[in-house]
């Protein structure tokens, strides 16, 4: 497992001693969360994170309301934000088991 915490990225890389042995890809399933105005993106990783929508990981870029790219990582209930090159498009990959995941409630979080 590759610890990159000391570059600010802790939520870089998935390894497999994050799951569960019995959890396999076919037991996952995303949702792809593309705002199309701007949003708090504080409140949305903190949303993402402490919500109960059955997320693993989440990450991706939105423009904050304050005209600002920012990047969101989410891993289990830890979450950051961090300024983003303005070049990446909007949208938030969202990653959890398929018998958890409330896409529905998901999609509702950037409208």
């Amino acid at each position: 497992r590759r610890h990159t915490r000391l570059q600010g990225d802790w939520s870089s890389d998935v390894c497999s001693s994050d799951l569960e042995p019995h959890h396999h890809v076919d037991q996952m399933s995303s949702v792809n969360l593309i705002p199309t105005t701007s949003l708090d993106a504080t409140r949305l990783a903190r949303t993402l994170a402490e919500g109960d929508f059955g997320l693993v990981r989440a990450k991706g870029f939105v423009t904050d309301i304050s005209g600002n790219k920012i990047l969101i990582q989410i891993v289990g209930r830890r979450w950051a934000t961090t300024a983003a090159d303005p070049k990446f498009e909007d949208g938030v990959v969202c990653l959890g088991f398929k018998d958890q995941m409330k896409p529905n409630q998901l999609m509702a979080l950037a409208p």
